[in-house]
Order: C-alpha cells, then structure tokens, then sequence
C-alpha cells in the first residue's frame, strides 16, 4: 500500500510524540525549509558494530546526505558530549558504508543544541543559526 506525502510526513512526526522539544524542533526545522520534495526520515535506525548495535538519527536528508542531532540539556555533560562522538562517528562509518559514500562524498551530522533551557527563543536561535 502505498502512502501519501501528507501521510508520511504525519506518521514521521507521530514518532516524536514522546519527545516534546524535539518534536518542536524537527518540524519548525520542516516549516522553516517549505519545500515538499525535500525528503526525510525522523528516527532513522542504523545498525552498527559487530552486535549490531542499533542508533536513531534524529532526522535524516538523504538527499543532502544529512543527519540532523536535536542536542537536548542532558547533552551538555563532558561525559554525555564523549558518549555523543563516540556514536557519532559509529554512525558516520556504519552509515557511509551503508549507502556507499566515497571519496568526498561523505555523511554530515549536524547538532542544534536547544541549551540548559527550553525556551522557545533560544530553540529558534539555535535552529536559525
């Protein structure tokens, strides 16, 4: 069965429900871009190492190959923002592989970092910069 646009990009957010400012940021982030031929993937899964450990990617571009990582307060720590380029760089080999970057073609991910506060000013800042 196949799904419409309207529906995908609804089923896509439904994911996030359980993630407020998340949520908040990925579709203003959506809003922001207005262009409906623009793809993404909210909560992409990747497997990575040797037990298969399995990443979700915030939001995914493919056709930018872009990852998108919506850093909440909890990601401010120093042991959190080591954990965070660990996996980081998991992803970017296990991704890279994946879909067969080479060269200078290579995977990007980029953090909005959302602060100590969840405040609408500072989110929109931080998406805007």
């Amino acid at each position: 069965m196949e799904v419409s646009k309207q529906e995908y990009i609804v089923r896509s957010f439904a994911k996030l429900k359980h993630k407020k400012w998340e949520l908040y940021v990925i579709t203003r982030v959506f809003h922001l871009l207005n262009d409906l031929n623009i793809e993404f993937v909210c909560q992409q899964p990747i497997l990575s190492g040797k037990n298969n450990q399995k990443f979700l990617v915030d939001m995914y571009f493919p056709q930018f190959k872009l990852c998108l990582e919506i850093d909440e307060k909890h990601h401010n720590s120093p042991a959190q923002q080591r954990k965070d380029k660990e996996r980081e760089q998991k992803i970017l080999d296990k991704r890279a592989q994946e879909i067969g970057l080479e060269g200078t073609e290579k995977l990007r991910i980029e953090r909005i970092k959302i602060g100590q506060t969840h405040d609408v000013e500072h989110t929109i800042s931080a998406i805007n910069s």
